[in-house]
């Protein structure tokens, strides 16, 4: 029972030293996103033709956005962003 308690302790060790291995320092200077997003909304107008799998896409409304953002990092915790979005 200690046995498996020491590997297992040793193995976490050596798991979180390749974590803490694969951290870089440095950060980014600059960030950009673009996103597109599509919402549906439920006009509630009845359309009785019998199908209700067709009724449940007929009565609904497509909006189509985007989102584009950008950041420029002046420090390593502090920075700058701009944002604009549209439906």
């Amino acid at each position: 029972m200690v046995m498996k308690k020491m590997i297992l302790a040793l193995c976490l060790t050596a798991v979180s030293a390749f974590a803490v291995a694969a951290q870089n320092s440095d950060y980014k200077k600059s960030e950009f996103f673009v996103g597109y997003s599509n919402g549906q909304v439920d006009t509630g107008i009845d359309i009785e033709d019998g199908n209700e799998i067709e009724e449940f896409f007929d009565e609904r409304e497509t909006f189509n956005g985007f989102n584009v953002s950008g950041v420029y990092n002046l420090g390593r915790y502090v920075g700058i962003k701009g944002d604009v979005s549209g439906t």
